[in-house]
């Protein structure tokens, strides 16, 4: 602290953290370079090896339940390794504090991405490194956003706000799309004409001689 005449003026603390945009850019482009970084083994096989080879060494393999357990007991100690490595790395780029952004980036990345896959299927199986690297971008921008000092509370509840629409405006996008994925209307025949092609007439035998001699009924079909 220093004193400038009789008034005691704070000095600037080094771990003031960085903020405005650059606290938002920074908390939007670390998350999802370690959010895609994670996806590309993972996308290769990587999870699928690494759990075959745990249920090997573990011998869950031939339970009921086979290794169900151990696949939720490792997706949430990824989980939690990448929220923690997530905020080191956010505190080290200068965000602090970084803990907040860290624990509500997910929660929003994990309605955000729900609500995106809903109404983009397509674009995001196509471009699932893209897509995922968005998402992670738009939610931690967010929580930074949300979570930094000095935004007034109006602009907090506007950006919150923001975020409950968009999510629930995809959700409502998404709803007539998978009702009329699922609809039963037959989709009509090359050419456009809906016109269904009478029923063939049943193939009817000739009769031989002794069969028609030895019965008065007709023992043809009915129809011929």
């Amino acid at each position: 602290m220093t004193v400038s005449g009789d008034i005691p003026v704070a000095a600037a603390s080094p771990r003031a953290g960085r903020g405005g945009w650059a606290r938002v850019l920074i908390a939007a482009a670390v998350p999802a370079a370690i959010g895609v970084a994670v996806w590309l083994p993972l996308n290769d096989g990587a999870w699928d090896g690494l759990l075959n080879s745990l249920g090997a060494r573990l011998g869950c393999e031939s339970s009921k339940m086979g290794c169900l357990g151990q696949t939720i007991l490792g997706a949430i100690a990824l989980a939690v390794a990448v929220v923690a490595a997530v905020g080191v790395l956010l505190r080290l780029a200068g965000i602090r504090p970084a803990w907040p952004v860290a624990l509500a980036g997910p929660v929003i990345s994990l309605l955000l991405g729900t609500a995106f896959q809903g109404s983009f299927l397509a674009w995001a199986l196509s471009l699932p490194g893209l897509s995922l690297g968005l998402v992670l971008a738009i939610s931690y921008g967010a929580a930074a956003y949300l979570t930094m000092s000095g935004v007034r509370t109006v602009w907090r509840i506007t950006t919150g706000a923001s975020l409950i629409v968009v999510v629930l405006a995809l959700h409502l996008w998404s709803a007539p799309q998978g009702q009329s994925g699922g609809s039963g209307v037959q989709p009509l025949p090359a050419g456009g004409s809906s016109t269904q092609a009478p029923p063939a007439s049943p193939q009817c035998p000739t009769p031989t001689p002794a069969a028609a001699q030895g019965s008065g009924a007709s023992a043809l079909p009915p129809g011929c």
